[in-house]
């Protein structure tokens, strides 16, 4: 089953379009057996989704934060779990989106304790080197692929990041 074949089953109407991303992680979770479930929805949109899921969401292993500030968008989370009487400890939260060194010690020393932590270092792993072409035509940027259209319906993937 793919992404696109659940959301064109998911969004007839505004309705169902606010339920497509729950019945898509439905759908997801139905065909895979995997132990490391987490969703990741965008610090924009964060709060609504958290607000509005499904209590088997809460039973998920963790969510990615992969937008806006990472400190925000994890103390959000650590709220809705507590908020659905989910011991956060027992939780991960997986950071992402241009991580380097600092970052991910400031995470690290803000979370430590209070929920498992995991990072996707992603571009700056491997190019973190700024400043070394002419006119930073060597510089690390992001290239990240976003659906525009479903069955036909424009769509669109809001992101704290320019």
């Amino acid at each position: 089953m793919s992404f696109r074949w659940s959301i064109r089953r998911c969004a007839g109407n505004d309705r169902e379009l606010a339920e497509a991303p729950y019945k898509v992680l439905a759908d997801w979770h139905r065909t895979t057996t995997a132990t490391c479930a987490s969703c990741c929805p965008t610090l924009t949109a964060r709060r609504n989704f958290l607000e509005r899921a499904p209590d088997w969401v809460t039973n998920w292993t963790g969510v990615r934060i992969d937008s806006g500030d990472p400190i925000e968008g994890g103390e959000i989370a650590i709220r809705w779990w507590q908020h659905r009487r989910q011991d956060p400890r027992q939780k991960l939260l997986i950071f992402s989106d241009g991580l380097d060194v600092d970052a991910i010690e400031r995470i690290h020393r803000h979370f430590q304790g209070r929920v498992r932590i995991g990072y996707g270092w992603g571009t700056l792993l491997t190019n973190d080197f700024r400043g070394l072409g002419p006119d930073g035509r060597l510089d690390p940027f992001s290239i990240v692929c976003k659906v525009v259209s479903a069955n036909g319906r424009p769509a669109v993937k809001l992101s704290d990041n320019p």
